[in-house]
């Protein structure tokens, strides 16, 4: 989850649960990877990695990212090129490296899109970087997105 001065926050998730979307909210773990639980209004949070709010609520099983259709990827600033700069601890890109062709998206505000942040080989780009004024679709616009029936 993003702190409280970063967009798409706990409010965000809220709003989406409202609109009917089923949410799912990282908990990390020791060895650096993370779990999973599902979104409820009643969902309490805790102080976990990094003094980042988590959730305190059961763990899903097996390894949900492999079904949803969109990952909102947390970012301290973004390139147009979909390279993001997290904040150090790894999470997410084991997390992401794991799936076949995640769709990506990092919610920022305009100063923190950037001309260009460091990145490795392994990192991946984000499928989208969205803006107050922006959105910035870096691969095919949602590329890999399930269509519902």
């Amino acid at each position: 989850m993003p702190v409280d001065t970063e967009p798409g926050g706990i409010d965000f998730a809220l709003f989406l649960h409202a609109l009917g979307f089923e949410v799912i909210i990282p908990v990390s773990n020791p060895d650096f990877s993370m779990s999973w639980v599902e979104y409820s209004e009643n969902l309490a949070f805790r102080p976990g990695a990094f003094g980042i709010a988590e959730p305190d609520g059961p763990l899903l099983p097996g390894h949900p990212l492999d079904s949803v259709d969109i990952i909102i990827v947390p970012a301290l600033a973004a390139d147009r090129d979909g390279y993001r700069l997290g904040k150090g601890g790894g999470y997410y890109d084991r997390a992401l490296a794991t799936l076949a062709a995640p769709v990506t998206v990092s919610l920022l505000f305009s100063h923190e899109l950037l001309d260009s942040v460091p990145h490795e080989p392994h990192d991946a780009p984000m499928s989208a970087i969205i803006t107050p004024q922006e959105i910035f679709c870096v691969t095919e616009p949602f590329q890999g997105a399930r269509q519902s029936n």
